[in-house]
């Protein structure tokens, strides 16, 4: 522990958490202003509204039916916390011609890099603050009915695709790098080849299936290994997972590290 720089660690087995984080005034600060945006559900109808399409204050005030004001008010909110850009644009044609026009549209990458945040902070023990922990779950649930649904998704925290967000829409996800010579198994989250140490998708590294009792994870006799919550998987024995446990694969700086981020109805407490 570094007690210069406000940093604990919090070890987390059977489900509980292993993750360094800022326990600083500042980072519960941040988190709570953060959470404070989304927590709103009119502003997730505005980044869902201009999530593929940009779009100028009088538009979207008038498609989630709000007045101006409040629009702008939720606009400016989402462009403070980095989530929405405004650029100059060029309004509907009129009678007298046509007149400049702020649009506004989620910046590249905005909506998984909120997946991203959610799945981290979930990591990032919490707990201790129960108003936090529980504004937290709030959030995570209206994203979820938003954008994710109900579905387990992944988040990669490591490497030249950090933060790429996963969403598992079948019963069964193999994880591995591309093989050239290999047709592509369906249902397959495929990585680059930076991942050196992942086994090829092939022979998978590792895959998640949906069971009855929850959803498993098994390393597939993996040459690097699988590490869950910083413990070895062996192979071919299938393990639980559960809200917020990271998945490592391969112990090593070419691996891959997801968080596991589940489904409301699936997902376990990370506390409990």
């Amino acid at each position: 522990m570094n007690e210069d720089r406000g940093l604990v660690a919090v070890d987390r087995t059977e489900g509980t958490e292993t993750c360094i984080v800022s326990i600083d005034t500042d980072f519960y600060e941040d988190l709570s202003q953060y959470l404070e945006v989304l927590s709103n559900s009119t502003r997730l109808r505005i980044l869902k509204l201009i999530e593929k399409t940009p779009k100028d204050r009088r538009q979207i005030a008038a498609e989630i039916n709000t007045s101006y004001d409040n629009t702008k008010k939720h606009l400016d909110k989402l462009v403070n916390v980095g989530l929405v850009k405004k650029e100059a644009g060029v309004g509907q044609q009129t009678s007298k011609g046509v007149h400049p026009v702020w649009e506004y549209s989620v910046v590249s990458g905005g909506l998984e890099q909120v997946i991203r945040n959610l799945g981290v902070f979930s990591t990032a023990g919490i707990q201790k603050n129960p108003d936090l922990s529980s504004r937290l779950a709030d959030v995570r649930g209206q994203i979820a009915d938003e954008f994710t649904g109900d579905h387990l998704y992944l988040v990669l925290l490591t490497g030249v695709d950090e933060g790429r967000v996963t969403i598992m829409e079948d019963e069964q996800l193999c994880i591995g790098r591309a093989d050239v010579e290999v047709e592509t198994v369906p249902g397959s989250l495929i990585l680059p080849d930076w991942y050196r140490t992942v086994t090829r998708i092939s022979k998978p590294h590792v895959r998640i299936l949906m069971e009855p009792i929850g959803y498993m994870v098994e390393d597939c006799d993996s040459t690097a290994g699988t590490m869950l919550n910083g413990q070895p998987l062996t192979p071919h024995q299938r393990m639980v997972l559960h809200d917020g446990d990271l998945l490592d694969l391969a112990n090593d700086p070419y691996g891959a590290r997801f968080v596991v981020m589940l489904p409301k109805k699936r997902g376990a407490d990370p506390a409990g």
